[in-house]
């Protein structure tokens, strides 16, 4: 499977709007993929189960992860999983996502890429398309540190060395505020282009960021503040994680 690891950032971090899980949004074969496998965790509440984020994975053999409907592959990772389970599942997620997406369970087969077996499941409705996507920011970890430090530094109560808390949007937009009429301090969060290499290892490329790049991160959390006062969302925090 090696699609999946070209296609997923790893040691990255996102700032979104809390709850937004529960807010339908458009989503394609590989993003049906990711909310199938919260949906066992965050809403079936089955924590113990050894599914992978890989273990519901697009069938890239016979569909694009990117398009709206196809094929996606129940990989059966876990011994306790079965055929039976996967079809209570989906009938469960179908009745959790109508009208928006439509999924039928296929056959459980011997897969051809890995060691477990496999249910084909055929997204056959999607009509995710037509709706608004919510705003949101994907960071690098080292970005994302800097970033919740120069917020820190302007009166949000975050903490810059965990990566995952929550933001009170009220808290964001004075911050905000107090920075685009302080500008001068920006240059002190910026950080250099460097490689580094050890011998046997591949380099390690470390992109830096400029004051430019942190306005773009400013103006991104500025869009996900606006739409949730535009919204009148009585939630007023982001998340990152």
């Amino acid at each position: 499977m090696n699609w999946y690891k070209k296609t997923t950032k790893f040691a990255s971090i996102s700032f979104y709007i809390e709850d937004s899980h529960k807010v339908a949004q458009p989503m394609n074969l590989l993003e049906i993929c990711f909310d199938i496998t919260k949906f066992i965790y965050y809403v079936k509440n089955l924590k113990g189960l050894k599914i992978r984020q890989d273990s519901v994975a697009p069938d890239t053999s016979h569909s694009r992860f990117d398009e709206p409907t196809g094929t996606i592959n129940f990989y059966l990772t876990d011994e306790r999983v079965d055929k039976a389970f996967v079809d209570s599942l989906i009938h469960d997620y179908n009745e959790y996502k109508f009208p928006s997406i439509e999924i039928k369970v296929g056959d459980q087969e011997k897969s051809g890429v890995s060691d477990f077996d496999v249910v084909r499941l055929h997204v056959t409705k999607n009509d995710t398309f037509d709706l608004e996507e919510l705003p949101s920011i994907n960071l690098v970890n080292t970005n994302a540190a800097m970033l919740l430090n120069l917020l820190q530094a302007n009166g949000v109560n975050v903490d810059p060395n965990e990566f995952s808390g929550v933001i009170n949007v009220d808290e964001l937009k004075a911050a905000l505020n107090r920075i685009e009429q302080e500008e001068y301090q920006l240059p002190a969060y910026t950080r250099d282009t460097e490689i580094s290499e050890e011998p046997g290892k591949a380099k390690l490329h470390d992109f830096g960021v400029d004051v430019s790049r942190i306005k773009r991160y400013l103006d991104g959390l500025k869009i996900i503040a606006q739409y949730i006062d535009n919204n009148n969302l009585t939630n007023r925090n982001i998340v990152f994680a």
